[in-house]
């Protein structure tokens, strides 16, 4: 927030291979990420002539007994449900503009959260909510009758999964996966029952991403 780097890291990587680097922060020197000051901070990656830029917001999302925490401080969530259909481009993701332009209409509203459902959501979305200090609950398509006992079903529920979290797993505002919606045959003995994909994909997220919270809506 002062302007100075607070933190210059140097790492190591062969041509053609990857690598890996984790670094800590003192708190007391961090500016947090909240509904109230969604501070982004920017951070630049250099390798040799080239530079990638972008900018991301530090906070901690957590639960104590019926409690929502955002950097260990209980919040309520004051939102709504939101099919993010784009009307001017005809598509279902939205983009710059209609972003800012439903952004507007939540904060009007004094609320500070969207449940956006049922499928994933553009970068320009996400990246307004980042900087608005909307928080977001994000769904995959599967819902009502998603005959999720079918392989590939599955499949495409988890490869969903998988981009959501690849595409947003920066973004300070996602705080909530979904893994499906009012979905029909949860009897472990129906034979169309999708509680192992419920089963599994809760556990995928909680392997690959434990820092946000897992949910389903039923």
């Amino acid at each position: 927030s002062t302007g100075e780097p607070l933190l210059k890291e140097e790492i190591a990587c062969r041509p053609g291979g990857w690598a890996e680097k984790r670094v800590s922060l003192p708190r007391e020197r961090v500016r947090l990420w909240s509904t109230t000051d969604p501070f982004l901070h920017k951070v630049n990656v250099t390798m040799g002539e080239d530079c990638w830029s972008d900018t991301v917001g530090l906070r901690q999302i957590s639960t104590r007994g019926k409690d929502i925490l955002l950097d260990d401080e209980p919040i309520f969530l004051r939102g709504a449900a939101a099919w993010t259909e784009d009307p001017e481009r005809g598509i279902f993701n939205l983009g710059p503009e209609m972003s800012r332009r439903t952004i507007e209409i939540l904060k009007d509203l004094g609320m500070n959260f969207i449940r956006a459902g049922h499928r994933p959501n553009s970068k320009a979305f996400i990246r307004a909510c980042d900087a608005a200090g909307i928080l977001v609950w994000m769904e995959v398509p599967a819902y009502w009758i998603p005959d999720m006992m079918r392989p590939t079903q599955r499949r495409n529920a988890i490869k969903t999964l998988e981009e959501n979290l690849r595409a947003h797993r920066n973004a300070a505002s996602v705080i909530i996966w979904s893994v499906g919606n009012e979905c029909l045959h949860h009897s472990v003995d129906d034979e169309r029952s999708n509680l192992a994909y419920f089963i599994e994909a809760a556990d995928w997220l909680r392997e690959h991403d434990p820092s946000r919270l897992v949910t389903y809506t039923g």
